[in-house]
């Protein structure tokens, strides 16, 4: 999944709320985690995350670091 913000509406919690929306879709109601990548020089997805809580999984594998997120089942049980 890609979240593509346009450059004049970045920065206002567009890519955070896209993201909190996709995590809340019922269809994903029973996952535990959720796992990706996001390229190093993606600065901005880094920000995101990051302020949402969510830090590395590991260390930057040819040049993406890995993320592993609680799913919503994961946060039903008193997880962040």
């Amino acid at each position: 999944m890609n979240i593509v913000i346009d450059p004049l509406r970045q920065e206002k919690g567009l890519g955070s709320a896209a993201l909190k929306a996709v995590f809340d879709h019922p269809e994903l109601a029973d996952v535990v985690t959720l796992g990706g990548s996001v390229d190093v020089r993606n600065t901005a997805s880094l920000g995101m995350l990051r302020k949402l809580g969510y830090v590395p999984s590991g260390p930057a594998v040819q040049g993406m670091i890995p993320f592993t997120i609680p799913g919503p089942a994961e946060r039903v049980h008193g997880r962040p």
